[in-house]
């Protein structure tokens, strides 16, 4: 079983970013009751906004997709970028249950 937590859409929002650690919280719990394998995507995406060049942003950093009503801004769903990198977290977190090293 897995457990893929939920990425911040601005972690320059510091209440709208502590509501998605809330719920990342919720669902930790029962996950590692289970023994399920946990992706941490919000610390993925954390670290690719901590570039102060995006300042916190996933829409400038390109993790999000456009909104399809404006071009200038994000909407909530991940952009191919955002897909690998999810990809890449949850590939890393099986390497790392079955104690593979990263490639």
């Amino acid at each position: 079983m897995e457990c893929v937590n939920y990425y911040s859409l601005d972690y320059s929002d510091v209440v709208g970013t502590e509501l998605t650690q809330g719920l990342n919280q919720a669902l930790s719990a029962p996950a590692a009751a289970y023994d399920a394998v946990e992706a941490d995507v919000f610390s993925a995406f954390q670290a690719v906004v901590s570039n102060p060049y995006v300042a916190g942003k996933t829409c400038v950093a390109g993790l999000l997709n456009a909104s399809p009503q404006s071009q200038l801004v994000c909407d909530v769903h991940p952009s191919q970028s955002g897909h690998k990198l999810i990809a890449k977290v949850i590939a890393g977190a099986y390497q790392s249950v079955r104690g593979e090293d990263d490639e």
